[in-house]
């Protein structure tokens, strides 16, 4: 299958990284505003609970450990991996049906 989009978890990881090449000199930066910009539209898109975000951004774009997580939600760190992981698999579903709606377009023109 092709790939039309970066797989979401590459994106999150990445965030802070193509936010700050944004701002700076180097980089493209109309390819980081754009991957900012898809990742924040698939996270408006996405079936995933307002929970799930919050733990995604802390996990991800503030970067806290899944431990950390767990205190300050006073949950156990094997219910912050479960959480994270359904908000990821809720990400990876917007980014397979975006990409499927695209080829279906390119395959009917």
């Amino acid at each position: 299958m092709i790939r039309l989009y970066r797989a979401p978890t590459s994106q999150l990881r990445d965030y802070n990284r193509t936010r700050e090449r944004t701002y700076s000199k180097s980089g493209n930066f109309q390819n980081d505003a754009d991957d900012l910009m898809t990742l924040e539209q698939a996270l408006t898109e996405s079936e995933m609970t307002d929970y799930q975000r919050k733990l995604l951004r802390m996990y991800y774009v503030e970067e806290y450990s899944q431990p950390e997580i767990a205190l300050i939600v006073n949950k156990s760190q094997a219910t912050v991996s479960i959480t994270i992981k359904r908000a990821e698999n809720h990400l990876h579903n917007v980014f397979k049906n975006w990409e499927r709606m695209e080829l279906n377009e390119y395959t009917c023109t």
